[in-house]
C-alpha cells in the first residue's frame, strides 16, 4: 500500500520539531512486536490504546512519545488508515 498523509488539527513535537502531517507507512513486524492483536467473530480488530500508540509511532516514524500526545481527534483520522493497513494481513474477513 500506498503511504498515508494524515494532517494534524493539533500538532505535536517529534525529533524536535513540530509535525503538523504525519506520513504512514505500512506497518513492519518490529513495529507490532508486542503488540496484542485481537480478532473477534465478526472480524473487527480490538487494539489496547498502548498498542495504538506504538503502531502509530512505527508507522509515522515518530518516538513512542510523540505518538503518545496525538490527540483523540487526530486519533479519530488516523485510526481508519491504520486499520486499513493491518486488515491488508490480517486475516479478519474484512476487506
Amino acid at each position: 500500500m500506498k503511504p498515508i498523509k494524515v494532517t494534524l488539527k493539533k500538532p505535536i513535537e517529534a525529533h524536535g520539531e513540530t509535525i503538523k502531517e504525519l506520513t504512514l507507512n505500512e506497518p513492519t513486524l518490529g513495529g507490532l512486536e508486542g503488540v496484542q492483536l485481537d480478532i473477534n467473530m465478526e472480524g473487527r480488530v480490538k487494539l489496547d490504546l498502548g498498542d495504538i500508540a506504538k503502531i502509530v509511532a512505527s508507522m509515522a516514524d515518530i518516538p513512542p512519545s510523540s505518538a503518545a500526545k496525538i490527540s483523540v481527534f487526530d486519533l479519530a483520522v488516523i485510526m481508519p488508515a491504520v486499520m486499513d493497513f493491518l486488515q491488508e494481513f490480517l486475516p479478519t474477513g474484512a476487506k
